[in-house]
């Protein structure tokens, strides 16, 4: 085996490692879950992070973390304050590395649901310390593309594997009759069953038979059971439906249970280049369609029917697909793709669409933004504004903070240069306020540069 071949494997070992540690960590959570939950909520995520800690400190990793240093990575050393998101950015680092997928992200927070995120910033700040700074963003005019139909209820549950197909780390499945209250353990896969006496009857060490959609045997191990619910892992791929049998063997008998209504699974147009994409003004669920077939997708934004032409470019999904214009009419505009990844990508619900081309008239504040600052403007140091095309949409968003005696700082960035209008003609506005506790001041990002530009 060369030089090469080695230090390969190396990264996948170290993998293997990181992710062992992590799973360690996720089962210590679990386990302590009812201690978590009576804590402050204030608090919650310091005690999770503090019970991570603990069990990170249970390991003898000093020879994984020669390994990670040596490797060029953080090794692990001065993790105490976030030792879960360490881990994972680690982690990641190594799935990336190794052509693996990395952990999962939690979701953005909603304004009107961060106020408990803002309590723990708030309680955690040392009183000596720098005072965080809180962001907020705007959602803008919703330039996204429309609905597909969905497909079945329906779920892959499957365990992570290396490029051998070796299984290197198990998936754990949250079992629980209440899937829409509780806590699921991080990491954790949520499936839903129809009787909580169930799980009642659950212990550590079970063993759970079923036969999945397609036929295959499979078995599970439980290995954490709590009163809402109980963990169990899989080392092999199952596809559940709603109504699937899943099956523990006792002493007296099987106790048998149904699975619940699992999400219907989210279906995407599978694109190339060269195929026929349609925009439709009808927001109406369109059926997803392969390679080298007509694709049909909603398009949120009425305003682009009556402003884009032929000629013009459209973008999808950050970049991902690029194509186009070559017909619009009053409910359509037809695009021929031409930029995609070789072999082709994925067009979902829901994805962001882009006119760099288009001088699209719209307002940057949208009612429900505006609806929005009132909260921002109470809680927030920035304001990230991201439709800003022109100088007046910074303008106004100056005046609607001025409006509320915010003393916030403003961050704007254009989603893209209207035609024949450089970043210098939004630059042109650019307006330094004091306030009592902060400079307010505009960013602005060069549609054709990667980073933000800032000004004192």
């Amino acid at each position: 085996m060369n030089a090469k071949s080695l230090a390969s494997r190396a990264l996948e070992i170290l993998e293997v490692d990181v992710r062992a540690v992590r799973e360690a960590m996720l089962a210590a959570e679990v386990g302590r879950a009812a201690e978590i939950a009576v804590t402050h909520p204030a608090h919650r995520r310091s005690a999770a992070n503090l019970v991570h800690y603990v069990e990170l400190r249970n390991h003898d990793v000093r020879d994984l973390q020669a390994r990670l240093a040596a490797a060029g990575l953080s090794s692990l050393g001065r993790s105490e304050a976030h030792v879960m998101a360490t881990t994972e950015e680690v982690l990641s680092v190594l799935a990336r590395l190794n052509g693996n997928e990395p952990p999962s992200r939690e979701a953005a927070v909603a304004f009107t649901e961060g106020n408990e995120l803002l309590e723990h910033v708030r309680a955690t700040t040392r009183p000596s310390g720098p005072r965080p700074w809180v962001a907020m963003d705007l959602g803008g005019p919703k330039l996204r593309t429309g609905p597909l139909r969905p497909g079945p209820r329906a779920m892959r549950i499957s365990p992570k594997r290396d490029r051998l197909g070796v299984v290197t780390e198990p998936r754990t499945v949250w079992l629980t009759a209440s899937p829409d209250r509780g806590v699921v353990p991080a990491g954790a896969t949520a499936v839903p069953i129809v009787d909580a006496g169930w799980l009642g009857r659950r212990h550590a060490g079970d063993n759970i038979e079923l036969v999945d959609s397609r036929g295959a045997e499979r078995r599970w191990d439980v290995t954490v059971t709590r009163a809402d619910g109980c963990l169990v892992t899989a080392t092999q791929t199952a596809y559940l439906c709603t109504g699937l049998e899943i099956t523990c063997p006792t002493a007296d008998g099987r106790d048998s249970v149904e699975i619940g209504e699992l999400p219907e699974v989210e279906q995407a147009h599978r694109v190339n280049a060269g195929d026929h994409l349609t925009l439709t003004r009808t927001l109406e669920p369109a059926p997803p369609t392969e390679s080298g077939h007509p694709h049909r997708i909603g398009c949120t934004l009425a305003e682009v029917f009556e402003q884009a032409k032929p000629g013009e470019r459209v973008w999808f999904d950050d970049g991902k697909i690029g194509g186009v214009i070559v017909r619009v009419s009053a409910d359509e505009i037809d695009l021929r793709v031409t930029d995609v990844r070789p072999g082709g990508a994925k067009l979902k619900a829901g994805k962001g669409i882009n006119f760099p081309d288009t001088d699209l008239r719209l307002d940057a504040l949208t009612g429900k933004d505006l609806e929005d600052l009132d909260f921002v403007a109470r809680h927030a140091d920035l304001v990230n504004m991201s439709f800003v095309r022109r100088p007046a949409d910074v303008e106004h968003l100056q005046e609607e903070l001025d409006h509320r005696d915010a003393a916030e700082a403003q961050e704007a960035q254009p989603s893209s240069p209207p035609p024949g209008m450089g970043p210098s003609g939004v630059l042109s506005v650019r307006r330094v306020a004091q306030s009592a506790r902060h400079r307010r001041t505009v960013s602005v990002a060069d549609g054709r540069a990667i980073g933000l530009r800032s000004w004192a």
